[in-house]
């Protein structure tokens, strides 16, 4: 099983739906020097070949780099008390995922490539609803193949409530739940996200965990050193 992405520089932000990733992503790109040090996720999804039949949308899954990742993600899901619908749009995302990864892996980009949307994320879509988390989420981060470093980013329980609910169209895994019950789905996201900052460490990744309040400055500046100024640090 590949457990790496060997040849390709890459940093991959993970937290849960609503946290503040897309917001600290695009402040940190405004840091960038002229040329940039690294490849945002649009410039590098620009870089990847559209996927124009099933057979070429399912190369990411079935390559040897994640099928076991995926069926493990299948298994997950079929045990997930959510709507068969949601777990449809989990796997869905998965596969648009492992089909972006495998592409960046085989382009080689010339400059580190920082994106929130590959695969350690998806753990979020995949594990949330899980009916046994803490060991599900430990299996993911373990299986999964990992970068050079890694940014998991969190959000006080109630800040990351209000973010959700200030969003109006909520994602995929906080369908169907009302609001009396979000805050318990945050709070089993932000139990992944913790899961996931000790697995990947003790895989050897350089994980910085960012707690993300109002100052957007401050963790894009973060962001930013992270990936120019070397390995980040817990």
């Amino acid at each position: 099983m590949v457990t790496r992405y060997p040849g390709v520089v890459q940093l991959q932000v993970l937290g849960p739906s609503g946290v503040g990733k897309t917001t600290t992503l695009r402040a940190a790109e405004a840091l960038r020097s002229d040329p940039p040090e690294w490849l945002a996720p649009a410039e590098a999804d620009a870089l990847v070949p559209r996927a124009t039949s099933a057979r070429a949308r399912g190369e990411g899954v079935n390559h040897e780099m994640f099928a076991a990742l995926v069926d493990g993600c299948v298994d997950v899901l079929s045990r997930a008390h959510l709507r068969p619908s949601q777990k449809i749009a989990a796997l869905t995302i998965l596969r648009e995922s492992c089909y972006k990864a495998l592409m960046l892996h085989r382009l080689h980009p010339h400059l580190p490539v920082v994106h929130d949307e590959l695969v350690l994320n998806r753990a979020f879509s995949v594990l949330t609803h899980s009916s046994r988390l803490e060991r599900d989420a430990t299996w993911f981060f373990e299986t999964a193949p990992v970068p050079d470093r890694a940014v998991v980013m969190r959000a006080d329980p109630s800040t990351l409530v209000s973010r959700v609910l200030e969003r109006g169209t909520r994602p995929n895994v906080y369908l169907f739940t009302d609001d009396t019950q979000l805050p318990e789905v945050v709070a089993r996201t932000l139990e992944v996200a913790t899961v996931a900052a000790e697995s990947l460490a003790a895989r050897g990744v350089s994980v910085l965990t960012l707690e993300l309040g109002d100052d957007t400055a401050a963790s894009a500046r973060a962001l930013h050193e992270a990936v120019v100024g070397g390995p980040p640090t817990a």
